[in-house]
C-alpha cells in the first residue's frame, strides 16, 4: 500500500511538473527531422552566447534568426549525408574549433566550456554545429574549387586603384 501511494504522488508530481512547463511543439520539418521550439530556443542562446550583437534585438527578431539558422544547419546535415568522406582531417576541424573560442577571447576549450555552461549550453553540441559547417565549407571547397578563377593582377591593380 505505501508504494501504491508513493507512486501515485510520484505520478501526480510529474504531471503536475509537466503543466508548469512551456509546451513543446514542432516548428518545422525537414527531411522528416523534425524541430521543435525548444530546438529554437536552444539556438538563440546558441547564437547569442556567440554574438554579443545579437543581444540588442528583440526576442521575436532572435528567433526568427535561430529559426532560419536551424533550417539551414538541417539542409546542410542532410546534403552532408551524401559526402561521408568529409571532415577526415582533424586538424581542419581543431583549428576551426580553437578560432572559435579565441574570437570570444577565450584561451582554452575549457573556459570555452565554461562560458557556455553559462548560457546552459553543452561543449559537445557546439562541437558538432562547427563540425557541420567545417564539413559544409570542405564540401563547397572541393565542389567549386576548380571553377574558380583568380586574377592576381587584376585584384592588386583594383587595390592600388583604391588607396
Amino acid at each position: 500500500m505505501k508504494k501504491l501511494t508513493l507512486f501515485i504522488i510520484f505520478i501526480f508530481l510529474i504531471t503536475l511538473n509537466l503543466k508548469s512547463e512551456e509546451k513543446i511543439y514542432i516548428s518545422l520539418i525537414i527531411n522528416n527531422n523534425p524541430i521543435t521550439n525548444i530546438d529554437v530556443l536552444q539556438e538563440a542562446k546558441y547564437l547569442t552566447a556567440l554574438n554579443s550583437q545579437m543581444q540588442n534585438l528583440p526576442q521575436n527578431e532572435i528567433l526568427k534568426i535561430a529559426k532560419d539558422s536551424l533550417l539551414r544547419e538541417k539542409i546542410k546535415e542532410s546534403e552532408l549525408s551524401n559526402y561521408p568522406g568529409l571532415g577526415k582531417d582533424k586538424n581542419y576541424f581543431n583549428n576551426i574549433f580553437n578560432n572559435f573560442y579565441k574570437q570570444l577571447n577565450l584561451n582554452n576549450e575549457e573556459e570555452f566550456a565554461n562560458y557556455l555552461s553559462s548560457f546552459n549550453l553543452d561543449i559537445n553540441e557546439i562541437k558538432k554545429k562547427i563540425e557541420i559547417e567545417a564539413k559544409w565549407n570542405e564540401l563547397i571547397y572541393t565542389k567549386f574549387i576548380n571553377k574558380v578563377k583568380v586574377d592576381a593582377e587584376k585584384i592588386k591593380l583594383k587595390l592600388k586603384n583604391q588607396n
